[in-house]
């Protein structure tokens, strides 16, 4: 036969879960309740607690098989397990199947029932709840805290829900906290609910594991701090302070084994205990478990209150040095301290008679002596691994110490032997940490090392990237500003390491001193780290000013060399002021790109030049005049400019916009929308075309009406439209310069776009336009503030164009002035018009929209009828009536108003009249000589008549070099040969020839 395995048969009799329940029964019955376990708790079996006041079962029962003993446990920390063994007559030998050697077993033989409060050995405290009502007894009466918070006040309510997970956040249970409120304060319960496999939730208690035991594990893994506080609202709360923090559930004396494994290879470990008794006997029991599984180990407790909560509510901080450290006697104090409520007169204690060697007399009655039997004569020899039971346990109870004195003896030795151990890991691991941190950081110098010298190897070679061929003459004439001083900074921070950066060096060096009169050398001993920078963005400004008015300069001398009427003297005289004028302008663009104030008498100085060369063109006619002055204004971006009656040959964009029309249309069509406004302005712009082009537009609008679903390609591709160009540049001005990707990346765009519709030989830009454009492109690449991108075109279309913008807009501002002055004067007058709002004074407003309405259209279209502008006039004063103002002054000064705005919207009216007789006649009138127009139209008439394109471009040029009117426009390099005859000298010869005859 096998030999039957004696765990398996020691864990199916389990003597000593045997004995303690059934004392525990036998408890219970004795103070009038069900025997029996009340519940259960996971693997534990929950009974009340008989060393006190237990309404709610807080005592655990679990056996392990393995040590033949019975596991107790009072979850509410306040008792040891002495106590609630003693509390039913037991000791501690009884947790044992076979009690161990040492230890006076005194277990009730069968048939015989301890008493109820029958003390097990002399000298040690009885039952709390029996020795209330023992005549004469030594205990103080206990009051339990529910006695205390008094009568139950309202309902039960759930405070909060603490949930519990494993590593990988798989929700294992959770602990509820419910609030009970009472007369005197509030009672607070936890129950605890587990979740099983399924997802399936139900009540009891589940595996130990950590608070946000995920985030804990990470942080023992990243070297951070662990603190562990008592209670998930401290651990919550020292979360949201930013640090890793955890407990165990069922608060004090919960803490089991399996929590300190989960906290092992921490680095550092901060147990935060509570102020009482309870609060420091757990944290020594931790203390004692997480010894050799952690490296460095402190315990603290709150500078203020009872708890972290109340130590953060007190206005401390959560660093280590705003807590105060735990002394090792206190730590070792509480495990020896009795829990709360235990309070015990100072009496002197019967010793318990111990057991007697053979040669001595035994004093005690036979009835005290243990039977001689199994459980006595046959006691196995102490487990080593039993871990519960210490060498002190062993020694046999003196007479004259009270068992409560051994007790503590006991602990003491082993809280000392704890805080020894305790040290010297820690003075080891901390050696071992010191040993490892220095190798890591060799390692990690010797890491670095060879990063930065990859990382410089790498930076020498982007610096070769961008130094490439810096400081040639090729380099020097497409860098900008910006270029130079990132190449010069460049060169300079890599020149003492690299050879080729000191060569790009002197070479920029050279570069500016030539090109600029920059001496960089001296600018960098000055000590000035921005001088460089700031000298070379003033020499680039100052280059943009002067080449805009270079060229302003070029096309005015030109135009003036066209006036035929001019002598020399007075040609020269203009060409002089038009330097002066020049030097002037060049000097004021600068100051204003670097937002320097106006040096005195420069802009005098550009005036004056201004009204010379008016002067000394006073004799030729109105365009020659016009086309000089537009030519300096528009150059040099003046308000002034205006287009005139000159000719500079520029198409208007009317092309453009046809096409942008008829697309449309088509769009329309193919919708089934309204057509009528699309075709209102096809009808506009078609009158405005040149004869030539209007069958060609008349026929693409009859093809798309015919077929809307047909692509049909732009009748004038090239064609430009001068709205949207100059849209562009003002969008291209305001991000050229920007930092951010995004706008350099549009700038690049944009650019690119302009720069296209520039060069399109069928643009219809002149060449002051394409100029025009070029220069705008330079000032808002080059640093500082450039002129405002104010778009103006060299065509009168354009220019009526704007010019009805700009009236629009003008009228508009003097209709809000009028508005805003008549309620002024209401409001003055004691009228309180909420802003035009008020319902009596609907019929004033209504006067004074009708009135400013008819005003636009004078400022915009012409429109101007005096009799209608008095009637509406005379309405308001109606209107006025009607809403009781009678003021004297306020009327006046809204008379006076309204007939303000009445004459000059009949003024405006007069010259929008006038523009409009104007440019009727410019779109009568034949194109100019040399216009885009008229050199279209001449080929296209060769091309009727069978004449191949190089002979059509042969006569083209043959004309325009026959026929050159004083309007046509001159670029720069067009001007005129000069004169090789002197003034009057064909009269002469006319006069040498007819002499001699009859």
């Amino acid at each position: 036969m096998s030999k039957p395995d004696p765990k398996t048969t020691a864990a199916a009799a389990r003597p000593s879960f045997d004995r303690i329940t059934a004392a525990l029964d036998a408890h219970a019955v004795a103070n009038g309740r069900k025997p029996g376990p009340a519940s259960s708790y996971g693997e534990w079996t929950k009974y009340r607690c008989p060393s006190h006041d237990d309404h709610n079962p807080s005592l655990g029962l679990i056996y392990d098989p393995d040590k033949r003993k019975t596991v107790v446990r009072c979850f509410t920390g306040e008792c040891t397990d002495e106590e609630v063994l003693h509390a039913v007559g037991l000791g501690v030998r009884d947790l044992f199947d076979a009690p161990r050697r040492g230890f006076s077993h005194r277990s009730p033989k069968p048939g015989q029932a301890r008493q109820a409060g029958e003390s097990r050995q002399t000298g040690q405290r009885e039952n709390r709840q029996q020795g209330q009502g023992r005549e004469g007894g030594n205990v103080i009466p206990f009051q339990s805290r529910r006695d205390r918070l008094g009568k139950v006040t309202g309902p039960r309510r759930q405070a909060a829900i603490y949930s519990y997970t494993d590593e990988r956040g798989n929700p294992l249970g959770e602990v509820v906290r419910i609030h009970i409120p009472h007369e005197n304060g509030i009672e607070k319960q936890f129950r605890q609910r587990k979740c099983d496999a399924g997802g399936r939730w139900s009540g009891g208690g589940f595996a130990p594991v950590l608070y946000q035991l995920p985030e804990v594990r990470q942080g023992v893994a990243d070297g951070e701090t662990i603190w562990l506080v008592e209670g998930e609202k401290d651990a919550d709360r020292a979360r949201a302070a930013g640090l890793v923090a955890t407990c165990n559930a069922m608060g004090a004396g919960s803490f089991r084994r399996e929590h300190a494994h989960q906290l092992r290879g921490a680095a550092r470990v901060v147990i935060v205990a509570d102020k009482d008794t309870a609060g420091y006997r757990h944290a020594a029991q931790v203390a004692q478990m997480l010894t050799g599984r952690v490296q460095e180990l402190l315990v603290v407790e709150a500078a203020t209150g009872k708890d972290l909560s109340e130590h953060i509510d007190a206005g401390h901080g959560v660093e280590l040095d705003e807590f105060v450290r735990v002394d090792a006697s206190v730590l070792a104090g509480a495990l020896n301290a009795p829990p709360a409520g235990h309070l015990h007169h100072a009496q002197p204690q019967r010793a318990e008679p111990q057991r007697q060697h053979a040669t001595a007399p035994d004093p005690s009655p036979a009835s005290e002596l243990p039977e001689p039997g199994p459980d006595y004569e046959h006691e196995p020899p102490p487990d080593p691994a039993d871990d519960d039971i210490t060498p002190e346990e062993e020694t046999p109870v003196s007479e004259h110490h009270a068992a409560d004195i051994d007790h503590a003896a006991r602990e003491m030795a082993s809280f000392t032997r704890m805080l020894l151990s305790m040290m010297t890991q820690w003075a080891q691991a901390t050696a071992a940490r010191r040993m490892r941190e220095m190798e890591v950081a060799a390692r990690q110098a010797a890491a670095d090392a060879e990063l930065a010298a990859q990382r410089f190897e790498a930076e020498r070679k982007a610096m070769h990237a961008s130094l490439d061929g810096a400081g040639s003459d090729n380099w020097w004439k497409t860098a900008s500003a910006d270029d130079v001083v990132e190449a010069w900074y460049e060169a300079v921070s890599w020149s003492v390491d690299d050879a080729k950066a000191e060569q790009v060096r002197q070479s920029l060096a050279a570069g500016l001193r030539d090109r600029w009169n920059v001496d960089v050398d001296e600018l960098s001993r000055g000590g000035d780290e921005d001088a460089v920078e700031r000298m070379v963005h003033n020499a680039y400004s100052d280059r943009a000013s002067m080449n805009r008015a270079r060229l302003a300069q070029k096309y005015a001398i030109n135009a003036t060399a066209e006036i035929p009427t001019l002598n020399p003297d007075q040609r020269q005289g203009v060409y002089a002021a038009i330097e002066e004028y020049t030097q002037a302008a060049a000097k004021s663009l600068g100051m204003r790109r670097s937002s320097t104030p106006p040096a005195p008498g420069v802009e005098s100085t550009q005036e004056a030049a201004r009204a010379r060369v008016r002067f000394l063109l006073a004799e030729a006619d109105q365009a020659a005049q016009d086309k000089v002055l537009f030519a300096l204004d528009y150059l040099t971006a003046d308000p002034r400019a205006g287009i005139g009656q000159a000719n500079w040959g520029a198409d208007a964009d009317t092309r453009a916009k046809m096409d942008a029309a008829l697309m449309e249309y088509q769009a329309r069509l193919a919708r089934g929308a309204d057509t009528s406004q699309v075709v209102s302005e096809l009808t506009r712009l078609v009158a405005d075309l040149p004869e030539a082009d209007r069958d060609t537009a008349r026929a693409r609008g009859k093809a798309i009406k015919a077929a809307p679903g047909h692509e049909f390609p732009p009748l004038w591709p090239d064609a430009v439209d001068k709205d949207q160009l100059g849209q562009k540049i003002t969008d291209y001005v305001r991000v050229a310069r920007s930092q951010i990707e995004a706008d350099q990346n549009k700038a690049a765009k944009l650019r690119a776009e302009i720069e296209a519709a520039a060069k399109a030989k069928g643009s219809g830009l002149a060449p002051i336009e394409r100029d025009a454009i070029k220069l705008a492109l330079a000032d808002a690449d080059a640093p500082g503030t450039g002129p405002e991108a104010k778009t103006v075109w060299a065509d009168k279309e354009s220019e009526y164009r704007i010019r009805r913008t700009e009236a629009r807009a003008e009228a508009q501002r003097r209709a809000e002035e009028t508005r805003a002055a008549v309620v002024a004067a209401l409001a003055a007058a004691g009228h309180q018009v909420e802003d035009g709002q008020a319902k009596a004074y609907e019929p004033v407003w209504s006067a004074v929209n009708r009135l400013t309405r008819d005003t636009t259209d004078a400022f915009v279209n012409g429109d101007a009828q005096p009799d209608a502008l008095a009637a509406h006039r005379r309405a308001l004063s109606d209107a006025l009536d009607q809403a009781g103002v009678t003021d004297r002054d306020a009327r006046q000064q809204i008379t006076a108003v309204t007939r303000r705005l009445e004459t000059e919207a009949i003024t405006a009216a007069a010259t929008v009249r006038r523009q409009k007789t104007d440019q009727a006649k410019t779109r009568a009138t034949v194109p100019g000589w040399d216009s885009q127009s008229r050199r279209e139209q001449l080929v296209d008439e060769l091309t009727a008549l069978g004449v191949d394109r190089e002979s059509a471009t042969a006569l083209l040029l043959a004309d325009l070099a026959q026929a050159r009117p004083g309007g046509a426009a001159t670029a720069p390099g067009e001007a005129p040969k000069a004169r090789r005859t002197a003034q009057g000298s064909g009269v002469d010869l006319g006069r040498k020839r007819g002499q001699g005859r009859s």
